[in-house]
């Protein structure tokens, strides 16, 4: 006869639950013989034993750690319970598991992204002036040069009306990367990539011309671009001797000009054609340093004595000018990739840039040795794009080899820590496990006793001492001083003595 309370023999072995000592292998024969008939009520193992002993404080212990307290009896869900009982403990092999995995997952996916990233096709417009002009010939030899070093790579190259348009362009995405004019301002959106060249200014009047200075230029007819960045370059310089715009007038189209003002490179094919087409001079524009105090860009800057003519020399002496760095910027989206590559190009690869060349434009070659990174030089505001950034600091160490003593501290005393702690669980666990020891073998004890015991004051004391063991072991289970595996294998054996106990109590009575 089995009471409402019974319960069901317990799975140890598919559990892990059987209790390694030697005291348990003599249990063995009589766990087979009374636990084969009993049968489950409730899954909650505290609860299990709960039932046998209320009202104990198992019982109330059984309901904050699983909710099922005061429930329907007849609410057989063996998973819930088991989730319900086994969240309140943090298994910390579990979490090791659970956090490699994600780590690893993490890695994976960087390292599905790198090489997504390494393999993709990039296209990048480059603005880069008149077709005529040194921006765009360097940059159209550029384009042959990293295209063949990076297959991925395509490049476009535009031509545009200048900086101004350049700028335009970018700030609207529309293109990737531009030439530009230090001293127009850049906008937030342009990053430095390289300078390229000096651009520097130039101030050609007729030989017989009055005009003797740059202030003479008042009320007289200028050859200028009507937009645009030599036109801004032109105002600022005005601005600095007194002038506005409202001071001089543009050369409209025919109309023969008193003076021609031009930013472009020294040596610059069409500033010579001039020089040699007619009877002309090049008027110095002093001050330089004075107009960096309003436009940092600009730098004080020399035309040497007959860079466009020998004899008669053109100019006749050293001009003092006022020169600007010409930049390659890109707009601060585009990936790092591309921006890296033509970066590397461009330093790496001058000869081939040169070869490249066509020679109606030898006098763009010698451009190619000012090419250099972009320093403290004032103009473009923003930082060195990231790109760039990536290629110029390749050399550099990596932060692990410069922080590796550091480093190797840190590693240390992690491993230090992580071996305390484990350690330490392990000494927790051993713990647990003598006290479950001790729980069995106490057990073990009442079930010999109850066997030989066949009084009623006999059988009650026994009940009431095996009572207080469940007691004593769901304090220990609710103050962690046991682990839900090792009270698992004691209530095995409690509940086999439990029900020994009860069937001798109702043979005898």
């Amino acid at each position: 006869m089995v009471s409402e309370t019974s319960m069901s023999k317990p799975d140890a072995g598919g559990h892990g639950l059987t209790p390694k000592n030697s005291s348990f292998d003599q249990l063995v024969p009589l766990i087979n013989s009374v636990a084969a008939p009993i049968a489950l009520e409730h899954p909650c193992p505290l609860r299990q034993l709960a039932v046998a002993a209320r009202p104990v404080p198992a019982l109330e212990k059984c309901g904050r750690r699983c909710g099922q307290f005061g429930r329907d009896r007849n609410d057989r869900s063996p998973a819930r319970h088991a989730i319900l009982l086994h969240v309140t403990r943090l298994n910390p092999e579990r979490l090791l598991v659970a956090g490699l995995t994600i780590v690893s997952l993490a890695v994976l996916i960087l390292i599905g992204a790198m090489l997504f990233q390494s393999n993709r096709r990039w296209k990048v417009v480059i603005g880069a002036g008149a077709r005529d002009s040194e921006s765009f010939v360097l940059i159209q030899a550029l384009k042959a040069v990293a295209e063949k070093r990076h297959p991925q790579l395509t490049i476009e190259v535009r031509e545009t009306a200048g900086t101004a348009e350049n700028l335009a362009l970018l700030e609207a995405s529309r293109i990737h990367m531009a030439t530009v004019q230090a001293d127009v301002p850049a906008g937030r959106w342009a990053q430095p990539v390289a300078v390229l060249f000096p651009d520097a200014f130039h101030l050609l009047v007729a030989e017989g011309s009055k005009i003797r200075s740059f202030p003479d230029l008042a009320g007289k007819r200028i050859d200028l671009p009507e937009s645009g960045g030599q036109f801004r370059s032109f105002l600022s310089v005005a601005g600095h001797f007194g002038l506005r715009r409202e001071s001089f007038h543009l050369a409209a189209n025919g109309v023969p000009a008193d003076a021609i003002f031009r930013v472009r490179t020294l040596g610059n094919p069409a500033i010579e054609k001039i020089v040699r087409e007619g009877r002309v001079r090049l008027l110095p524009i002093p001050q330089a340093e004075a107009m960096r105090i309003r436009y940092p860009a600009f730098l004080p800057g020399v035309i040497p004595q007959g860079t466009y003519l020998g004899e008669p020399a053109a100019p006749a002496q050293d001009t003092p000018t006022v020169m600007v760095p010409r930049f390659l910027v890109a707009h601060s989206s585009i990936h790092p990739n591309p921006v890296r590559w033509i970066t590397g190009s461009l330093f790496e690869d001058r000869h081939e840039i040169a070869r490249t060349i066509p020679d109606r434009f030898a006098e763009v070659r010698p451009l190619l040795a000012a090419i250099r990174r972009p320093g403290n030089e004032p103009g473009l505001a923003a930082g060195v794009h990231p790109g760039a950034s990536e290629y110029y600091d390749r050399d550099k160490p990596a932060f692990v080899q410069t922080n590796a003593d550091f480093l190797a501290l840190i590693l240390t005393v992690t491993l230090l820590l992580g071996s305390w702690v484990w350690e330490f669980k392990r000494w927790l666990n051993n713990r647990g496990k003598n006290l479950a020891d001790d729980y069995n073998k106490r057990i073990i004890g009442i079930i010999g006793r109850a066997r030989v015991d066949s009084t009623a004051a006999g059988l009650e004391g026994l009940h009431r001492e095996l009572l207080d063991l469940l007691a004593g072991a769901v304090s220990d289970l609710d103050e962690d001083r046991l682990s839900s595996e090792t009270f698992q294998s004691t209530r095995v054996i409690w509940q086999i003595a439990a029900d020994l106990i009860r069937e001798r109590r109702i043979n005898n009575s």
